[in-house]
């Protein structure tokens, strides 16, 4: 099947807010915290898409949770009508990835419905936060995979939480993160 890609600089797409999930998360993953979310982000996609009617699924586009989450759309827009958001926060950002990581990039992002750059140009101070603000801002759902109560990813949750968002949490028992008060799923 052809897919309509779409490049919007600073400007909004077609993503509608109360139908519409963001995904946040680290970088950085064990393979198996990273199998386990996975399994965790298709089933809780699943459930947005059949109890809420979410159709539009937005992703940071970045290493780690955010391919994982992009993945798991991407497999269940065989079954489901949903599209897949990348928002980008700058021009350059895959830039100093390993091969692998930038050819995984690549395949993501040809396969997404809608590519939002946040800025024009390379990375600058504050384009990841922008990009953040932009997802959290474009949607009412989240899911996020986050163990720590620092970092961008908690900055994610706690913005999301002033917005009134309902996040789904996956974290481990214990963790820094359950803090930050969302609905917790463990991993």
């Amino acid at each position: 099947m052809y897919r309509q890609i779409a490049v919007y600089v600073n400007k909004m797409d077609p993503a509608n807010e109360k139908s519409s999930c963001f995904f946040t998360g680290h970088r950085i993953m064990s393979v198996r915290e990273a199998a386990r979310a996975a399994n965790l982000t298709g089933r809780l996609c699943e459930k947005l898409i059949n109890k809420h009617g979410v159709t539009d699924f937005i992703t940071g586009g970045a290493i780690g949770y955010d391919l994982i989450a992009a993945r798991e759309v991407i497999r269940l827009r065989s079954r489901y009508p949903i599209r897949l958001h990348m928002y980008l926060p700058c021009t350059d950002q895959t830039e100093r990835w390993r091969k692998d990581q930038q050819e995984e990039w690549k395949r993501v992002s040809a396969a997404a419905d809608f590519v939002r750059y946040i800025t024009d140009g390379p990375y600058s101070a504050g384009c990841m936060q922008k990009r953040n603000r932009a997802m959290v801002d474009s949607a009412y759902f989240g899911i996020a995979f986050c163990l720590y109560g620092r970092g961008g990813t908690a900055w994610t949750l706690r913005y999301a939480q002033k917005r009134g968002r309902k996040v789904a949490l996956l974290t481990a028992p214990g963790s820094e993160a359950e803090r930050i008060g969302a609905e917790t799923v463990y991993i």
